[in-house]
């Protein structure tokens, strides 16, 4: 079951625009799944390493296995947490980009659209936490949604890069915003002179 989708997240990484055009009708459930199949993998990596990790420092403490099995329940909630916390994510951002795409004229419905995005944030997870890649793939994945907001939403070209950068603008203006009324409260902060 698993080993289709992550061929799924394979191809889609490969030949974007021939696999957005079949993922037309994905629904939310489908964008739910690849969100968690793409935390699964550096999921399963901390736990091992937090794992091995605690049973390492129980070792050095003469704690025999205690250590191991901490480390195993605390990697487990972890990763339940990463799971819960990814899926969330995906209801949030997906929903704040669909209503941007409706803005611009996108037709589709938000499980439509959230269960489309939900696939690209599954592979941005899958590989995020591999250095350089990571960031390489989040570049990438800023074309995928062009790419997704195209084929399988049927947007304009125009009104597809005008979505993606909305956000990315808001987000900017924001932090400037909060930079500058963080900087005056620290000046007012400093004493006179």
């Amino acid at each position: 079951m698993c080993v289709q989708e992550y061929k799924n997240m394979c191809n889609i990484l490969i030949h974007p625009t021939e696999y957005f055009k079949k993922l037309k009708n994905t629904n939310l459930t489908e964008g739910i799944k690849y969100t968690t199949l793409g935390t699964l993998i550096p999921g399963i990596l901390a736990l091992i390493f937090i794992t091995f990790g605690m049973g390492t420092v129980a070792s050095i403490f003469k704690a025999g296995t205690m250590g191991t099995a901490t480390g195993f329940v605390g990697g487990l909630i972890a990763l339940i947490t990463l799971i819960i916390i990814n899926i969330i994510g995906l209801l949030i951002v997906g929903a704040i980009l669909w209503v941007i795409a409706k803005i611009f004229g996108m037709k589709k419905s938000i499980k439509n659209f959230i269960g489309v995005y939900g696939i690209i944030l599954g592979i941005n997870i899958a590989l995020f936490w591999i250095p350089l890649v990571g960031w390489l793939i989040s570049l990438y994945s800023l074309y995928l949604i062009y790419i997704m907001l195209k084929e399988a939403m049927g947007m304009e070209s125009g009104k597809a890069i005008l979505t993606i950068i909305t956000p990315i603008i808001i987000t900017i203006i924001l932090i400037a915003i909060l930079v500058l009324i963080l900087g005056a409260t620290a000046l007012t902060a400093l004493p006179a002179m």
